[in-house]
């Protein structure tokens, strides 16, 4: 594994851990739980490309990374339903107008705990 996968799962695994703290903690930071949530699976899905020679785009778009990944696998943990509700925090729950809901927060982090333990598998990297 090279170095850029590496620092790509750092900074996945420096969001999950804002998940976990912010999700155990009293606070009511439910944008922000979202928002790390689908920025951890961004960035694994984007070690993943880079594992595979492929250079991602410039997207938060779950959905198109996880399709540019078909090719390699055809089972996933998470459906693509499950990545389009979770790409919504990348931006819709940043700025005024949406406010994620403690059920987002339940959604959120299922979705990117079993997206991040197939990838962290795949990439043969113990979480």
């Amino acid at each position: 594994m090279n170095e850029i996968i590496l620092e790509w799962i750092t900074k996945a695994e420096e969001d999950w851990q804002v998940v976990c703290l912010l999700s155990g903690s009293d606070l009511q930071a439910y944008n922000t739980i979202c928002f790390h949530a689908q920025q951890c699976a961004e960035k694994l899905l984007k070690a993943l490309l880079i594992n595979h020679q492929i250079v991602p785009e410039y997207t938060h778009n779950l959905v198109g990374l996880r399709q540019k990944l078909s090719a390699y696998y055809s089972e996933w943990d998470v459906t693509l339903d499950e990545l389009e509700l979770l790409s919504v925090a990348s931006v819709e729950y940043r700025y005024p107008g949406e406010e994620a809901s403690p059920e987002d927060v339940e959604i959120c982090i299922d979705v990117c705990d079993r997206l991040r333990n197939q990838i962290l598998a795949i990439l043969q990297v113990e979480n």
